[in-house]
């Protein structure tokens, strides 16, 4: 957003998106590993590996054995809780996320800056 819009247009924005990934204390663990092994943490990477996470717990607990299982995987999915990286994650009926939590950051001096939420702390 910055490198496009420029610095200086971009000073004062606000927007919306998840916590940064880092300051969640249940993801610490998976940042850690995931780093390791790839780099640094994108925007979406844990919540790529919740995800992926979930469908082999689905298949594994079903019994899956190829796509003609998949409603049963998604039926697991929607009806259990969840403890993951992102912390406790719910489904509703239609597999939207029961409760997801955003903060709004500020763009300042190039840097998005927390400003609601978690702990305002820059994020990378």
């Amino acid at each position: 957003f910055v490198k496009i819009a420029g610095k200086e247009a971009a000073e004062g924005s606000w927007l919306t998106f998840s916590p940064d990934i880092k300051n969640v204390p249940t993801a610490k663990a998976s940042v850690e590993a995931y780093e390791k092994q790839f780099g640094p943490v994108g925007p979406y990477s844990i919540y790529s590996y919740v995800a992926a996470r979930l469908l082999f717990e689905g298949v594994k607990a079903t019994g899956a054995k190829g796509p003609r299982d998949a409603r049963k995987v998604a039926d697991w999915i929607r009806k259990n809780t969840h403890q993951t990286a992102l912390g406790t994650v719910r489904f509703d009926p239609k597999g939207d996320v029961g409760s997801r939590t955003y903060v709004v950051y500020e763009t300042r001096d190039g840097q998005f800056v927390q400003i609601t939420g978690l702990e305002n702390q820059a994020a990378n």
